[in-house]
């Protein structure tokens, strides 16, 4: 069985599975202008932005007994509309992250429309639960 890269809640990244080409973490922190009379503005730091993860990458479906669900599965645990636990390949916990986007290009398609290679971006958003 390979060795996992990512884990999604209940999926799981893998060459088997769907491999993530990159994987390109954003982290801002916001700043507000503070506008003074007679002297340049200031900034005020009001706190962290969203934190947001983008995976680009390849499904071979026929590769592995992958199958043409890979990308149906994460859709389906975006559709939950609930936050999921993130791990990378090492069982670290990165928190909990939501599914904002799925975007998927089909080609080389076989006879009867099957494709053999299907490339996706997968955009997710770090959940923050502040209860």
């Amino acid at each position: 069985m390979p060795t996992p890269i990512l884990a999604l809640g209940t999926f799981t990244f893998s060459t088997s599975t769907a491999a993530f080409d990159t994987l390109q973490r954003v982290s801002g922190w916001e700043w507000a202008e503070q506008k003074r009379v007679g002297a340049s503005p200031i900034l005020q730091y009001t706190g962290p932005e969203a934190e947001t993860i983008t995976l680009p990458g390849t499904v071979f479906p026929l590769h592995a007994g992958a199958g043409l669900d890979q990308l149906d599965k994460l859709r389906a645990l975006a559709a939950k509309g609930e936050p999921q636990a993130l791990a990378d390949g090492q069982g670290r916990s990165l928190g909990r992250w939501v599914i904002t986007s799925i975007t998927e290009d089909q080609s080389n398609h076989l006879p009867g429309g099957a494709p053999r290679k299907q490339t996706f971006t997968i955009s997710i958003t770090r959940y923050h639960d502040d209860q």
